[in-house]
């Protein structure tokens, strides 16, 4: 017997792009969760990240585990520019990008083809011969690409990220929980704090209220499929024994500090910059000042960090 998973939807995201998504497969072993899987494929396709075409595709294609898929079709159209592919019985069969005008398709018939506009006045004055050899040779990257897009796999890096959030936040991460690239930056930044340092592409955004890293937030959007993480208990670790005691103790030191972690958000910001404060100002009014951070918050966060260092150091003498 066979239990089918059918999706036809089109839909208008928040950021003004459109999405058509189209899915059939089926299971011989039935859906224990049909509902909840098809609700966060659909949310995904509204809410997700598109700024990689071909990590969108990957994500959702890896989102409907143990189901055979017979067909996947997407389509994104975002100001002047589209974009589509679609398989058949797990295989790349079309793709096609129109980019002001120029359209390039790729289908398993046809092969290749480049159109342009009859009227070649059509064609904006930036679409030189370069410009089209450009858009041509990148479309054939991202078809081979596709090509090979498969359910993401684990890699070393992916398993290091893994491992240090579960070392210092007790718990293995859900990659498609609302704040959790949020989660990891302040991780990172905390642990930066302590000279433990993983990351160096930090940089201050308008309107955010901490440094962020794009590397840190571009892995961890690689992994949304992953709601659950496969036990890695076993896994031989990807850090040192030394980092494995730091990144713990500072962990459930800042997690028993902060306490009721519905506060997390604030708190954490908050922890970052009397931090950040008192290695670089060291002075607690003028961290209050600089910071806006009432001076009693900035006390606690500095004996909480003079605490922690306390334990790394006699951690080593033992």
């Amino acid at each position: 017997m066979r239990y089918y998973l059918n999706i036809d939807k089109e839909i208008k995201r928040n950021d003004k792009t459109e999405v058509d998504i189209a899915i059939d497969g089926y299971s011989s072993k039935g859906f224990n969760n049909h509902d909840e899987m098809v609700g966060d494929i659909l949310d995904y396709a509204k809410n997700g990240d598109f700024s990689s075409f071909y990590d969108a595709v990957l994500n959702l294609r890896s989102m409907y585990p143990g189901v055979t898929e017979k067909s996947f079709y997407l389509y994104l159209l975002k100001k002047n520019k589209d974009e589509h592919v679609s398989y058949k019985n797990n295989k790349l069969y079309s793709y096609s990008r129109d980019i002001n005008g120029i359209s390039i398709t790729y289908d398993t018939s046809n092969g290749l083809s480049v159109q342009v506009p009859k009227n070649a006045a059509d064609v904006p004055n930036i679409y030189s011969n370069l410009e089209s050899l450009h858009h041509i040779s990148d479309t054939i990257n991202r078809i081979n690409k596709l090509k090979e897009c498969k359910k993401h796999e684990l890699d070393s890096e992916d398993k290091h990220l893994i491992q240090v959030y579960k070392l210092f936040y007790g718990e293995y991460p859900d990659f498609r929980e609302e704040d959790i690239n949020f989660k990891f930056q302040t991780m990172f930044l905390i642990l930066s704090g302590f000279n433990i340092c993983f990351y160096n592409d930090f940089k201050r955004l308008p309107n955010h209220s901490i440094p962020e890293s794009k590397l840190i937030n571009k892995r961890v959007d690689r992994l949304y499929q992953y709601k659950e993480i496969p036990n890695m208990d076993k896994e031989e670790s990807m850090l040192p024994p030394e980092q494995i005691v730091l990144i713990s103790t500072i962990g459930s030191n800042i997690k028993s500090h902060i306490g009721d972690m519905s506060h997390f958000d604030k708190e954490i910001v908050d922890i970052i910059h009397s931090i950040d404060g008192w290695r670089t100002i060291g002075r607690v009014d003028d961290i209050s000042i600089e910071k806006n951070i009432p001076i009693y918050k900035v006390q606690k966060s500095v004996k909480l960090y003079d605490s922690i260092i306390s334990q790394i150091i006699l951690n080593k003498k033992n």
